[in-house]
């Protein structure tokens, strides 16, 4: 039998979420005003997620540190990972690993690399997790890709098989680079994320709000069977 919806009510997340959360963090020269800010407001975003959230983030680095961190094109700049490329479910742990690999200082931008070890970490957990995730994925560049092993259509394969939601966030681009975005956007539209542009930092803290708000959002269904009368269930 096939029921009748009755009402869809959102309501958010209070108590329990199942959200697996990825940042990519571009940390290059260009973004040497903003990065500090940029990581403030990442504070906030995992701040107000309900408990059960696990995160991972990476950045670039300018120099090899850890046995994780990731070679990319250019002999300057590496691909730097927190908690050894894992996942955590402590917002601390986050907070230090962005925090601590401030702007690099360099004009490279290994984008595509970053994102593939981002998709790479996820695949390698999910097979020991012990809870079906929502996996989502947070990118937020101001500029193209430049200095990467892994190619777009590398890219586009490892996100069209791991099912995981990307979100990208283009700040403070002149239109003519925004034209250059248009595969970043495909692949964010494909996932069944969502692109943005922000053309300032007051545009980028509304868009992360909304986005963490989004993400922890349920839905309370009331739905009714032929003949037995109404009845809900909850869908996350």
């Amino acid at each position: 039998r096939i029921a009748e919806v009755l009402s869809v009510d959102s309501i958010g997340a209070k108590y329990r979420t199942r959200l697996a959360l990825s940042f990519v963090l571009d940390n290059s020269a260009s973004m040497f005003h903003s990065y500090d800010t940029l990581t403030r407001f990442c504070d906030s975003m995992i701040d107000s997620l309900p408990p059960g959230f696990i995160g991972q983030a990476v950045t670039f680095d300018y120099r090899y540190r850890n046995p994780w961190e990731l070679y990319t094109t250019e002999p300057s700049t590496f691909i730097a990972q927190s908690t050894e490329g894992t996942f955590t479910e402590h917002a601390n742990a986050l907070r230090n690993f962005w925090h601590f690999y401030d702007t690099i200082r360099t004009e490279f931008t290994p984008l595509y690399d970053a994102i593939a070890a981002t998709v790479t970490n996820i695949d390698d957990r999910r097979p020991h997790d012990s809870v079906s995730r929502s996996d989502v994925l947070i990118v937020v560049t101001d500029g193209q890709d430049n200095a990467s092993r892994t190619s777009i259509e590398t890219l586009e394969t490892l996100l069209s098989s791991s099912h995981i939601r990307l979100f990208a966030i283009n700040y403070r681009v002149e239109e003519e680079g925004r034209l250059r975005f248009g595969r970043l956007r495909w692949l964010a539209r494909k996932t069944h994320g969502e692109y943005f542009m922000a053309d300032n930092l007051a545009e980028l803290k509304r868009i992360l709000r909304m986005i963490g708000r989004d993400l922890t959002r349920q839905y309370h269904v009331r739905y009714r069977f032929p003949s037995l009368g109404p009845s809900s269930g909850e869908k996350e």
